[in-house]
């Protein structure tokens, strides 16, 4: 299912009840799931005083996901809401490919692009994230399909490959 119509699941959901939905699914199915391999890559960042944003097409469970990993911020895609309720719909763009550069670069924009992106890592798993790797100085492909492994290995990008 396209991203821009997973929003309207939410469809007349107050944001409340959507944190507290956002807030369980991370906690019982995200978070549980998440390779102990990349948590340990997150932390020896955070102990080098890297700042660590996630940046996801992932809809705004991703800002909960930030809190509760301890990390300094997030991107995602963000829902559309009116009185205090979401609407079932994505403010566009979807936040991958081109959307997400589109947004990073707003967002870097939003912050005085304070950020050396030629001495920033960036870690995917999806080919789809081409665009957004070539931004960064220290782009890794992360447990990569096919595609993304011979994008990798042609731009001598390093990869973290299942044992």
């Amino acid at each position: 299912m396209h991203g821009t119509n997973l929003a309207w699941l939410l469809r007349g959901v107050s944001i409340e009840r959507a944190e507290e939905i956002w807030d369980w699914v991370i906690k019982n199915q995200i978070i549980p799931h998440l390779r102990p391999e990349m948590l340990a890559a997150m932390e020896n960042h955070q102990n080098l005083e890297h700042r660590i944003f996630l940046i996801s097409g992932s809809l705004t469970l991703l800002d909960q996901l930030t809190f509760n990993l301890g990390v300094d911020g997030s991107i995602a895609t963000p829902l559309a809401t009116e009185n205090g309720h979401y609407t079932g719909k994505i403010i566009p763009p979807l936040n991958i490919g081109q959307g997400k550069v589109k947004r990073l670069k707003q967002f870097l924009d939003g912050t005085g692009n304070n950020f050396g992106l030629t001495k920033s890592f960036f870690y995917t798993e999806s080919y789809v994230d081409a665009p957004v790797m070539e931004l960064f100085g220290l782009p890794l492909a992360v447990y990569p399909n096919s595609q993304l492994a011979k994008l990798a290995t042609t731009h001598s990008w390093p990869m973290i490959e299942d044992a």
